[in-house]
């Protein structure tokens, strides 16, 4: 991930008998969330005049939380599940700084349910699959978005 660009966007969508129960985007660029956690004591270090934001620190956590999540549910006992709908997560190295609304956003659809083909069109935007996770409970798919 590090060599396709900086974490823009992370984007999560949970679904639940193949109908969407929610959907949240984060954005890291231009964000009052960002802007908060560079706030957050635990991601600064000091410096040698002033105190700096590690915005590597904040990605890295993030991604180990999301990785933990995987082992702790890998680490479950297996109980008899319905099969698991699909939660995603996109990582966007575009430099669209504005986070769409559901409806608009370029993966809410990644591919046509009646012929699996990808039906992306939004500019000169391609979208690549980096990471999938198929547990019976839990499904993960990570994207990446670039030009």
């Amino acid at each position: 991930m590090a060599n396709e660009g900086i974490l823009l966007k992370l984007y999560i969508e949970v679904y639940e008998a193949d109908s969407k129960k929610y959907s949240v985007g984060f954005s890291f660029r231009n964000s009052l969330l960002f802007e908060q956690l560079k706030n957050d004591t635990q991601f600064l270090e000091y410096g040698e005049s002033q105190f700096s934001f590690d915005s590597f620190l904040l990605i890295n956590n993030l991604k180990s939380f999301l990785f933990s999540v995987i082992q702790e549910l890998n680490l479950i006992e297996k109980q008899p599940l319905k099969e698991a709908g699909n939660f995603k997560i996109l990582v966007s190295t575009t430099d669209d700084v504005e986070m769409s609304k559901d409806d608009k956003w370029i993966l809410e659809r990644t591919y046509d349910e009646d012929n699996r083909e990808n039906s992306l069109a939004f500019k000169d935007v391609k979208i690549k699959s980096f990471k999938e996770v198929k547990l019976r409970y839990l499904n993960i798919e990570g994207y990446i978005a670039g030009y």
